[in-house]
């Protein structure tokens, strides 16, 4: 009876103790007085959380059990595809050595971390979707893609992004994961706070005082940050951002509030509100959950490292210092047409371009129905980006894809050759094949979906496929008189 009565005692006592040790947690205080928020921080386990949310999930933020175990298998999925061996003369190279291709570096340079329970990183709108990008921001957007993550050009370092040339990330951009180097480090000293990012390595110097903002023609990559303490929480407005430094398409109007708080449970709560007025109509936010990283921060070494753009600019130069010596006398077999009286210039062909709602999908289909290599943009499908592009090559034919979040979806009326032809504007693309019954056949074999079948004349046999989006494409085959 007596240890009945202990153990009851000894329970109460310890469940008393648990929840006033909850009830009465405060955030931990530098020596002068200030809330402390000191240390190396790791978002990594935040990377599989999309930065904008499913539709499926519509307001909530938190995944149910079985979705969170859905995602943990995918998870698992992924580590053994990182993990597995491959043979160079048989895997599939055509995304070689990206991030989650079968060619993916080892793990050792991954920093996936655990998976979370989150649906998305913004967390207001309620739906968890950025609202939609003004034209003003499309247009950033698009001339943002060019250099390393398009086409080019190449004709200097200046064609690329500021990230690809090692310059900076941004911010907020740098708070938020990459596949490695998600780590932060913030250290304080009365009346500033300093943060450094591991990837691209830069750090931010914000004072804590009183003072108002820089004049507005001076401008930075990182914007001027006037911090200020709000209870336990550091508020930090940011403005005087270099228009050159978009964030998904902002302008030189953009504006950031963070906010850093320390949470009971030993992490870091990372909020940072974004506004805009020219690229769109409201405010949103998206918020962040860190961790501690008790093995430090490595150097970065961008610059050291950075042999592509070096090597993209010099190949730039010796494929024009190729075309010089044989485009004359090849400009006609590539399909171009030579300058004449009326017109000073030659031109040949060089792409199309798609819009498709999934890019994986429709590399994946290209690749299985027309043995196209596909090659995303930047490294690999990322379901945060607002923005993605693909290219598609098989020999000189190149194929741009573009996924672009809130695109419409292409008209039905669009899909069926003949009724296309009502409206104006560019109706198909063609390719030209020997024997169109053989491969038509070889393609309805793998499923593809007919738009308009074989129709056969004197001079030419064609017909129509569709491919997973859609679009309409043409192959014919031309008979010898």
């Amino acid at each position: 009876m007596n240890r009945t009565l202990m153990t009851s005692a000894v329970a109460i006592l310890m469940g008393g103790l648990i929840s006033l040790t909850a009830a009465d947690w405060r955030a931990p205080r530098t020596p002068w007085g200030e809330p402390d928020l000191q240390g190396v921080w790791t978002s990594q386990a935040e990377l599989g959380v999309p930065f904008e949310r499913p539709a499926s999930f519509g307001t909530r933020q938190l995944l149910t059990d079985d979705e969170f175990a859905q995602r943990e298998a995918q998870a698992q999925a992924q580590l053994k595809s990182d993990n597995a061996d491959f043979d160079p003369e048989t895997a599939d190279v055509s995304r070689a050595g990206q991030v989650g291709s079968p060619t993916s570096p080892s793990p050792t340079w991954l920093e996936r971390g655990r998976a979370s329970r989150r649906t998305s990183l913004v967390i207001d709108p309620p739906d968890g979707r950025i609202p939609a990008t003004s034209p003003a921001g499309q247009r950033r957007l698009r001339a943002a893609g060019l250099g390393a993550l398009d086409n080019g050009p190449f004709d200097g370092p200046e064609n690329m992004g500021l990230y690809q040339r090692c310059i900076t990330r941004g911010i907020p951009n740098a708070m938020f994961p990459a596949v490695y180097n998600a780590n932060t480090r913030i250290v304080q000293g009365p009346g500033f706070v300093g943060i450094t990012y591991e990837m691209i390595h830069e750090t931010r110097i914000i004072p804590t005082t009183t003072r108002p903002h820089l004049n507005g023609d001076m401008r930075g990559y990182l914007g001027d940050s006037r911090g200020h303490w709000d209870g336990d929480t550091l508020v930090v407005d940011v403005t005087n951002f270099n228009a050159n430094d978009d964030y998904r398409g902002s302008g030189s109007g953009l504006h950031l509030v963070e906010r850093y708080r320390r949470t009971a449970d030993g992490g870091l709560r990372y909020e940072v509100t974004v506004e805009d007025p020219d690229t769109w109509a409201r405010s949103w936010t998206a918020a962040l959950d860190l961790r501690p990283q008790s093995s430090g921060m490595f150097e970065y070494a961008c610059h050291e490292g950075n042999y592509a753009m070096k090597n993209m600019l010099t190949a730039s130069r010796a494929g024009e210092a190729h075309a010089a010596a044989v485009l004359p006398n090849t400009a006609r077999a590539q399909g171009s047409q030579t300058a004449d009286a009326a017109v000073g210039f030659d031109i040949a062909w060089n792409h199309v371009a798609l819009s498709v709602p999934n890019i994986a999908e429709s590399i994946a289909w290209y690749e299985k129905m027309l043995g196209f290599k596909g090659v995303v943009r930047g490294g690999q499908p990322n379901p945060n980006a607002r923005q993605q592009v693909a290219d598609l090559r098989r020999g000189n034919v190149t194929i741009e894809l573009f996924q672009v979040t809130d695109a419409a979806p292409l008209p039905e009326s669009r899909k069926n050759p003949s009724e296309d032809f009502r409206t104006h504007g560019v109706k198909h693309f063609g390719f030209e094949v020997k024997n169109l019954p053989a491969v038509l056949a070889e393609l309805k074999a793998k499923g593809v979906k007919m738009a308009f079948e074989m129709r056969d004349t004197p001079t030419e046999a064609f017909a129509f496929i569709s491919d997973n989006a859609g679009n309409a494409i043409e192959l014919i085959e031309h008979k010898a008189r």
